[in-house]
């Protein structure tokens, strides 16, 4: 079932991937190329990805394809992830004076960015050894998925987010018991608010669900 509905999931990871490559903390953490590098090989795979899953009888070999593609797609996803963590965490550092103690911690954050960074470059590479494979598998888009393709990235330039097409059931009721809760009339009046983690395994909806969040 998972299989079924990689190629949309695609779709998202790309979209959101254009937002953080237009995002200021790309910048940051001088990973904007890479970004726009993993989007365009995204681009690339989705239409294969596509193809794949509409293969009426699939053999191991492609079964095995799309399962290491979904993994990929799930690494795209977490990068995402931790880039929007470390955009939040620099929103909350206050201008410090220059003491070992600031050395210190610049050079910490000079570690965090060179292992995000590298964490692209990796996934980059994986990407582009998994879509020579899928060439290599004879799975080729069909010209309806490259003109959906195109589309994408078009997409990509003028749309600051999208509504995902798939959502499920209980992403929707977790997105409505989440709000319910930060909407409680007791939440103001407490010394030290309430922080609420959405955490799970990938793939289960963590970022869909963050995102309906916040923007409802």
């Amino acid at each position: 079932m998972m299989e079924m509905v990689l190629s949309e999931f695609t779709r998202q990871v790309i979209v959101s991937l254009g937002n953080l490559a237009s995002n200021e903390i790309a910048k940051v953490l001088c990973v904007r190329n890479e970004i726009g590098r993993l989007s365009r090989k995204l681009d690339s795979m989705t239409a294969i990805i596509r193809d794949a899953e509409q293969t009426i009888v699939q053999n191991e070999t492609t079964r095995d394809w799309l399962k290491r593609s979904r993994e990929i797609i799930y690494e795209a996803e977490n990068i995402i992830d931790r880039c929007r963590i470390e955009r939040e965490r620099l929103q909350t550092l206050q201008p410090q004076e220059c003491n070992p103690s600031s050395v210190f911690k610049c050079c910490r954050d000079v570690g965090i960015d060179y292992i995000i960074a590298s964490a692209i470059h990796e996934l980059n590479q994986k990407l582009e050894s998994i879509y020579q494979e899928g060439e290599r598998l004879h799975l080729k888009p069909a010209l309806e998925d490259q003109i959906r393709l195109y589309q994408i990235r078009l997409d990509l330039d003028v749309a600051p987010h999208i509504e995902p097409d798939i959502v499920g059931r209980e992403v929707e009721n977790d997105c409505d018991s989440l709000i319910e809760l930060l909407r409680r009339e007791d939440i103001p009046s407490r010394p030290n608010r309430p922080l609420f983690a959405i955490i799970g395994t990938n793939g289960v909806g963590k970022t869909t669900l963050a995102r309906k969040v916040s923007v409802s």
